[in-house]
């Protein structure tokens, strides 16, 4: 019902945030820079809450430093934001879902 953090770390979204030329050269040479195979670098940029998987401390605080960012920030896994209007849309669907059901 509400927006669920998908997502454990933030660098998928932090690298999306860099302007293209310097997305594409960051996908491309960031998992030689953290010392970790292709395969891995995307499990760090996919991994779900759910998921159990860990990369090494020395990992994030290499991604950190070359996203500007903190390791905190990089950890801080938010939900998604809403709005008081989507709150609404949420709502009144829900109350026609329970309509329907109720008949």
């Amino acid at each position: 019902m509400y927006p669920k953090v998908s997502k454990k770390y933030r660098v998928k979204e932090l690298i999306n945030s860099l302007p293209a030329t310097d997305r594409d050269v960051a996908m491309k040479q960031l998992p030689e820079y953290l010392g970790v195979s292709r395969q891995t670098f995307s499990k760090i940029l996919n991994v779900s809450v759910d998921d159990d998987y860990e990369p090494a401390s020395g990992t994030l605080i290499k991604l950190a430093s070359f996203l500007n960012c903190s390791t905190e920030e990089l950890l801080e896994n938010k939900p998604d934001s809403i709005t008081i209007d989507q709150l609404r849309v949420l709502s009144s669907t829900n109350t026609a879902k329970e309509l329907t059901l109720s008949k």
